[in-house]
């Protein structure tokens, strides 16, 4: 890992996640990325997990909330989107004594692709 960040993520599903520098990951189609961590579907538990058919692109994108749902419902709706990523990657970095830290709330639950964007410009935590 060179000086600063990076981000892990799979490009398909199935693969093994690759880790790239921040500054790389550019041209990443985060959209087309399988999501870093697996959705929690435990019965009894809080939360309402789901998958959502996003008109925009033609694919199910999953959430883990009613928050995230409705979050993904107002992208849909939204012109500037064009894809849109669910839990994509997972941020990781050195600290100063060169462990690799990996943030606690380091992977986006949702990461929309803009028009005429290199990647996301805006992203929901």
């Amino acid at each position: 890992m060179e000086d600063g960040f990076e981000l892990e993520f799979a490009e398909v599903a199935g693969l093994r996640p690759c880790r790239l520098p921040l500054g790389s990951c550019v041209d990443v189609r985060f959209e087309r990325a399988a999501p870093v961590r697996s959705f929690r579907w435990t019965r009894g538990e809080p939360g309402f997990p789901g998958w959502w058919w996003f008109a925009t692109t033609g694919e199910l994108v999953g959430y883990e909330s009613w928050l995230e749902r409705d979050r993904l419902a107002l992208l849909d709706y939204d012109p500037q989107v064009v894809g849109v990523a669910s839990q994509p990657f997972r941020l990781r970095w050195r600290d100063e004594a060169g462990r690799v830290q990996v943030a606690h709330l380091g992977v986006p639950t949702s990461f929309p692709n803009l028009v005429g964007s290199l990647v996301g410009q805006s992203w929901s935590w």
